[in-house]
């Protein structure tokens, strides 16, 4: 969708979302989208919701994405990230989730919250997001995460492997 209006957003529950939600009761999925903004101004508190998906990194194609004139963002700002499918990491991977055209200001603290089983590749900028208001981006790039039986299971190999030890010492 587009809006022409400045969008003020200074309520500490305001969200901007690209893309369409879905409805899970409903049975209708969630759609990756572009929102288009004339101006956007944000307080602290904004929340910023957006989908990606791993089929590549275009934005309006395989992410939500924001593409927005002049913005300014103050105090926090986070960004609620979800994953529709395996996603894509590492370098090279990098998902533009907001567009500039105009101007940008204010210094915002970005709160992102990595999709499930992902988080934010800290090699990648500033904590593993890039925030540039010269060239007017938001990118973020992610690393995937062991989940915690995977981490088990290494703990149970480390055990076997000192139990053999132990056992091959006392058996010579």
């Amino acid at each position: 969708g587009s809006a022409t209006n400045q969008i003020v957003a200074e309520a500490a529950d305001s969200v901007i979302a690209p893309g369409d939600p879905g409805q899970s009761n409903l049975g209708i999925n969630p759609s990756i989208g572009t929102l288009t903004l004339d101006s956007v101004t944000a307080a602290n508190g904004l929340t910023m919701d957006f989908k990606l998906n791993g089929e590549g990194i275009k934005p309006g194609v395989n992410n939500d994405v924001l593409q927005v004139g002049d913005m300014s963002l103050t105090g926090t700002v986070t960004i609620n990230l979800t994953g529709l499918d395996p996603l894509l990491t590492g370098a090279g991977n990098d998902y533009q989730l907001i567009a500039g055209t105009a101007s940008w200001t204010g210094t915002p603290n970005f709160k992102i919250n990595a999709p499930t089983g992902y988080e934010l590749d800290s090699t990648y900028g500033t904590d593993g997001y890039i925030y540039d208001d010269r060239g007017l981006s938001l990118t973020i790039q992610l690393v995937a995460t062991p989940e915690p039986s995977t981490y088990g299971l290494i703990g149970l190999g480390l055990l076997a492997l000192v139990g053999i030890c132990r056992f091959r010492r006392l058996s010579v």
